[in-house]
Formats: structure tokens, C-alpha cells, sequence
């Protein structure tokens, strides 16, 4: 079983800790003078951040409805794809409409990445298995505390 762990897990890790780096960096942005070349108010700024987690609540549920018609790695590859281009694309923003948009597709392409990962695991793992392997990945793994 370490053997499936150590194929599995740190990849799955690795895309975790992007899609929280890519969520969280636009806190940088804004450090780094986003507000400033796009010329955004504070509640423009903050409309920015609001987005990203409408759309994420959205698309979450029809995420997992898709989920169910592809195969998971299909699902995960196809979201990491769509991530890619939409990050990419959001270094040509000019505008606010544009962030706006920009970060309402970022919310649509990250809703599908923990329930498609959770159910990945599923289809390697029993069930006796697979509660260890979530925890450990990182948006679970800080609020766990070992027990001695």
C-alpha cells in the first residue's frame, strides 16, 4: 500500500498546494500594485475576492454530477487544463470586468479539484483507507493533531 501512496499522493499534494498558492496570490497582487494598474476601489477589490467563491459554491454540486459521467482522472486532467488557461489568461487583464471574469472562472475550474481528488482516492483505496490518505493532504492535514 506505500508503494500507491507514494505514486499518489504527493502529485495530489503538489496540485493542492498550487490551487491554494494560485487562490491565495491574489493578496500579493494587491501588495505588488494590482490596485493600482487596474485602478481598483477597495470595493472593487473586494468584489474580486467575493466572486471566486460564488462561483466555487455554484459549480461545486454540478462538479460532482460531472464527476460521476467521467472517469476521475479524465475529470482532474481536463480542470487542471482549463486552471492552466485561465491563469494564463489572467495575466492579460486590463480591467476590472476583465479580473472579474478572470476570477469567476477561477472559481469554476477549482470547484471540481477536492471532490474530484476525494473520489480519485476512492477509487483506489477501501474504505477503511481512504480517511488517512485525505487527512493527510494539506487543506486537512493542519487541523489534525496527532494524540500520544
Amino acid at each position: 500500500m506505500w508503494k500507491l501512496d507514494m505514486a499518489l499522493i504527493p502529485w495530489l499534494t503538489i496540485l493542492y498546494l498550487l490551487a491554494f498558492l494560485d487562490r491565495a496570490n491574489i493578496g500579493n497582487a494587491k501588495i505588488a500594485g494590482l490596485s493600482h494598474d487596474l485602478g481598483l476601489s477597495t470595493s472593487q477589490f473586494n468584489a474580486t475576492l467575493t466572486i471566486f467563491f460564488v462561483s466555487y459554491s455554484v459549480f461545486e454540486p454540478l462538479t460532482n454530477v460531472l464527476l460521476k459521467r467521467l472517469r476521475p482522472s479524465r475529470f482532474i486532467a481536463t480542470i487542471m487544463v482549463l486552471w492552466g488557461l485561465n491563469m494564463t489568461f489572467m495575466g492579460f487583464v486590463h480591467n476590472w470586468s476583465g479580473l472579474m471574469a478572470a476570477r469567476w472562472f477561477l472559481g469554476l475550474t477549482e470547484a471540481g479539484l477536492f471532490p474530484g481528488i476525494n473520489y480519485y482516492l476512492s477509487c483506489w483505496y477501501k474504505r477503511s483507507e481512504l480517511g488517512i490518505r485525505v487527512v493527510r493532504l494539506p487543506p486537512n492535514h493542519v487541523s489534525v493533531t496527532k494524540r500520544r
